[in-house]
């Protein structure tokens, strides 16, 4: 018999209860994929697509992501009242959107929200005006249309982000855009003087 979104409900907020994590995904006997659920009293396994169903109607969001002692990343996804926490890694995650700040992240349970400080965008590397952007959820790269102070603005496939330059980077952009303008300077210097010196020979 088919569990309903209540009856998830209700399952759900008791493994809370017992510091329950998804650590895996597995195929039964059947073709059926269900989630490896690990927690304080042994191991149970829940139909993902059970899982994915209830996670679509309850609108659920990324809440935030912790390291644990391993090293490994673990997301607490916020369903209602209830959180659930899965292993980074199982769920394959992947971002697909960014609207202003919100992140949509597919994932093997289903499609989520985030706010995009929660997957820690940060800047590695700009070369020209292409900037590479880390996330917590992978890594993209988009075009740097904008940077006012320390924040870029940058325009990616999956939307445009704003994310804080690191101290050396901005650095780095200040520096080159200071030698761009002495370098304009310098030009009109050198215009101004080949002007002049056609204007004495005159």
């Amino acid at each position: 018999m088919a569990v309903t979104a209540p009856g998830f409900a209700t399952i759900l907020s008791a493994l809370k209860d017992i510091n329950a994590t998804i650590t895996g995904l597995t195929v039964n006997s059947k073709g059926e994929i269900l989630a490896k659920i690990d927690t304080a009293l042994g191991t149970v396994e829940i139909k993902l697509d059970g899982i994915k169903t209830f996670l679509t109607g309850m609108n659920a969001t990324l809440t935030s992501l912790i390291t644990n002692a391993e090293g490994e990343v673990i997301a607490a996804i916020g369903v209602g009242k209830t959180t659930i926490l899965a292993k980074l890694d199982v769920l394959n995650a992947t971002l697909v959107s960014v609207q202003g700040d919100v992140a949509l992240i597919k994932t093997d349970i289903g499609t989520i929200k985030a706010d995009v400080a929660t997957i820690k965008p940060k800047v590695v590397s700009i070369e020209g005006d292409v900037a590479t952007v880390k996330t917590d959820v992978g890594t993209i790269k988009g075009t740097v249309t904008a940077i006012q102070g320390y924040v870029a603005t940058i325009t990616t496939d999956v939307g445009t982000i704003k994310v804080r330059l690191p101290e050396q980077i901005s650095g780095a952009v200040a520096y080159a855009e200071l030698a761009v303008l002495l370098a304009g300077l310098a030009c009109v210097g050198a215009w101004v003087s080949v002007a002049l010196t056609l204007r004495k020979n005159v």
